[in-house]
């Protein structure tokens, strides 16, 4: 049996962070060895905006935070590092998302992909994660003691179950309209209810005055009791307001007597790449009981104003997505492997989308993510990393 060549050292490999001057090589990196066309090949702002070096706290990088594997004078491989802060119970650390880990076919047998990976750890962040990494990468990083959560759940509402059901059968070659309505018909989301009553409460948009009732209920009511990014109104606005390509809408949860804010929910609509559908993709959901309504309220708002096919939500937290289910948003099957509602619309994909999502936890958390998501205390989504981002 013939094998492939031992994987190697070589002295001339060498790992460094990206540079000013290596940001244009970088991205005909991307889209010459990637993917030809890739967004991070030919969108300069987004590049920047994802690995903006103010993200990674105490680093004082010059440039975007992208680690690069040269072979002498080549660039061979990348990983792209975005900076955040990580919540446990109130208590914060520097962390790190990971995204795009590649390195060029022909050098994958000196290591590079390793050497990129172990290049993290002299930055000082005590977490790690990714989310959305394929079969190989999950297998390796998994050896190196990070905990796995195989598929980010989803929640699915149907509120076009005509529209929804042709978006099922594009999706999944060889399936029936009547199947795919009846997998719609078990999602079926009633718009109606966007006129139920509040609660006292209402949804506004961003307010400097909201904006700051909602950093107090994140710091006293949430943080204490949820493990994730921190998400403040520093993070919001880099996250969501900030962001150089896609137009999100974010609502508070307000309390119409004093103004305090309980809650909140940031959604956008994503049009169908070549077709007149479109989707709600709701990307944080967090609230208090006494909150919730007001919430799911805007959200059937929006879903009926934009004439939405579908929406979705992928969070590792059930409990956050307790009030879209009884709103009747169902969880999609982990394993998926009949008919499912699609993903991926840029352009529309056949399939399950396993969103494998991995963390190294702070050193006195580590051995806890089966209970942190057993519980609900694990507050991850499809907008942490790089997932929700422009094809």
């Amino acid at each position: 049996m013939t094998t492939g060549p031992e994987p190697r050292l070589d002295p001339a490999l060498r790992v460094e962070l990206c540079r000013e001057a290596d940001v244009l090589p970088l991205m005909r990196f991307i889209g010459t060895e990637w993917r030809a066309g890739h967004i991070l090949s030919r969108d300069e702002a987004l590049l920047r905006w994802q690995y903006a070096p103010e993200r990674l706290k105490g680093l004082r990088a010059p440039s975007p935070t992208v680690l690069l594997a040269w072979m002498g004078s080549e660039l061979v491989g990348m990983l792209g590092l975005t900076g955040f802060e990580f919540n446990v119970a109130g208590e914060i650390f520097p962390a790190v998302w990971l995204s795009h880990w590649f390195v060029a076919p022909s050098y994958r047998r000196y290591n590079a992909a390793l050497r990129l990976l172990d290049a993290t750890r002299p930055l000082g962040v005590e977490v790690v994660a990714t989310v959305g990494a394929n079969e190989m990468a999950s297998r390796l990083i998994q050896q190196l003691g990070f905990e796995v959560i195989p598929s980010l759940p989803r929640w699915v509402g149907v509120f076009d179950a005509g529209a929804a059901a042709e978006l099922v059968c594009a999706a999944n070659p060889g399936t029936g309209l009547e199947d795919a309505e009846g997998l719609c018909r078990s999602h079926v989301v009633d718009l109606r209810a966007a006129t139920a009553p509040e609660g006292g409460f209402r949804a506004v948009c961003w307010s400097a005055t909201a904006a700051a009732a909602w950093d107090r209920f994140w710091s006293e009511r949430l943080a204490p009791q949820l493990v994730g990014a921190r998400r403040d109104v520093a993070y919001l606005q880099w996250r969501y307001l900030a962001h150089p390509s896609l137009e999100y809408h974010m609502r508070f949860a307000q309390r119409e007597t004093d103004g305090a804010v309980e809650g909140l929910t940031v959604f956008r609509i994503e049009p169908v790449r070549d077709r007149a559908i479109r989707v709600l993709r709701i990307v944080e959901f967090l609230a208090s009981a006494a909150g919730e309504a007001s919430l799911v309220r805007s959200l059937l708002e929006a879903a009926r104003d934009s004439g939405a096919a579908m929406g979705d939500f992928y969070c590792s937290s059930a409990r956050a997505a307790q009030a879209l289910m009884r709103a009747g948003f169902a969880r999609q099957a982990a394993d998926a492997g009949g008919v499912v509602f699609p993903a991926r619309l840029q352009p529309l994909e056949a399939g399950h989308y396993r969103m494998t999502t991995l963390i190294r936890l702070p050193q006195a958390s580590r051995g806890t993510l089966p209970q942190l998501v057993e519980q609900g205390g694990l507050y991850i989504t499809k907008s942490d990393g790089d997932q929700d981002r422009p094809n």
